[in-house]
């Protein structure tokens, strides 16, 4: 028998559906992160696309890699194509090979997880609730404190949903590397903010001899889990070394098509945030109406909603509740630097939020 190894992430509807003895289209999902809102245009795309079974991926993905390079304002040298962001996260740590790093939490687990597997000494320096999971002055100090010499942050934040403002950390930051994620910076798009997050941006802020790379992943924003395809922007240097130490032909050429297509659209997918915020906001509304959430611990992120559970609801047991009424939603608990019982649940449209509120209010009598 083949164990699951892997750490519990969303979206991990296969475990759910063998524990619950159904199928996973049977499973109401709001355990991810994607854009739902773009599933209908991402389907017609996917649809249109043929898959090039007969050859061999491009190597380099060139053309993907100027596409890119057009959205970024950078140039082709400066993008590394990789099968999604954890490819990417292994091959920036396994490059750089930092002598300790500082994660600033909440954070992604994989880069938890590729530190421990490349044996890189990490801490955790975990931002607070109260202070809006945001850098107050004790966190400023703090990361003034850290020795480490590569730090590593979101934003905007999974899960909290934060935007941090990234030339006062530099400011405050010592080490001279710095690995930001900007998985859900598109979802920020006609936002504050939006212009400045970006690896051109991000540069503006340097000291002198310090340097950034940015992590990107088409998954949340155009709804292609299933594609695997994430970018990275950095100096050449950085680019050229993880280009050298990677695998052949990790990125499918009709992920590499689809690539493509997706930046090509990428207005009619901007078109669809309007009404994805105005969902978000509607939902947490209904969310809050069930009795099973603190008003004060709400956080909006840019395609879920994070949420602190009332004093005496425990996030495993609600998890379980639901589960029996095929709905899965994403406990926080093993997110590094996430405080417990909080949970993050996808935003969907009006017409597929009910199997959930009505999960929610059906558990709030058996909790």
């Amino acid at each position: 028998m083949i164990m699951h190894t892997l750490p519990d992430h969303g979206g991990d509807i296969y475990q759910a559906a063998r524990e619950l003895g159904i199928s996973a289209e049977n499973i109401y999902d709001f355990s991810t992160n994607a854009n739902e809102f773009a599933r209908a245009l991402t389907q017609s795309l996917v649809g249109a696309t043929p898959y090039p079974f007969d050859r061999y991926p491009d190597p380099d993905s060139v053309r993907l890699r100027e596409c890119i390079a057009r959205h970024e304002g950078v140039k082709a040298e400066n993008i590394l194509v990789g099968n999604g962001s954890a490819e990417l996260i292994f091959l920036a740590l396994q490059a750089m090979r930092p002598s300790s790093a500082l994660l600033i939490g909440p954070i992604f687990m994989e880069y938890a997880r590729a530190c421990q597997a490349l044996k890189i000494p990490f801490q955790i320096l975990p931002l607070s609730p109260e202070n809006g999971f945001n850098f107050g002055r004790s966190e400023l100090a703090a990361l003034w404190r850290s020795q480490a010499d590569l730090a590593i942050l979101c934003t905007p934040n999974n899960p909290t949903g934060v935007c941090f403002d990234l030339p006062l950390i530099l400011d405050a930051m010592p080490c001279q590397r710095l690995l930001t994620d900007n998985t859900y910076r598109e979802f920020m798009w006609d936002e504050p903010g939006y212009a400045e997050n970006c690896w051109l941006g991000y540069r503006e802020c340097l000291r002198p001899g310090a340097s950034v790379l940015c992590l990107n992943s088409f998954t949340k924003f155009f709804h292609c889990a299933g594609v695997r395809l994430g970018y990275l922007v950095a100096d050449r240097a950085v680019v050229n070394t993880m280009a050298a130490m990677r695998a052949p032909w990790t990125v499918s050429a009709f992920a590499q098509e689809l690539g493509c297509r997706f930046l090509e659209q990428i207005d009619e997918y901007r078109a669809l945030l309007p009404e994805l915020r105005f969902e978000r906001h509607k939902m947490i509304s209904e969310l809050l109406s069930t009795g099973l959430f603190a008003k004060d611990a709400v956080f909006p992120g840019p395609s879920f909603i994070t949420l602190g559970l009332r004093p005496g609801i425990e996030a495993m047991e609600l998890k379980k509740r639901l589960l029996k009424r095929q709905t899965l939603i994403r406990v926080c608990d093993n997110i590094p630097g996430m405080p417990p019982n909080y949970v993050r649940i996808q935003v969907r449209p009006a017409a597929q939020t009910e199997p959930l509120l009505d999960a929610l209010n059906a558990s709030k009598f058996q909790l």
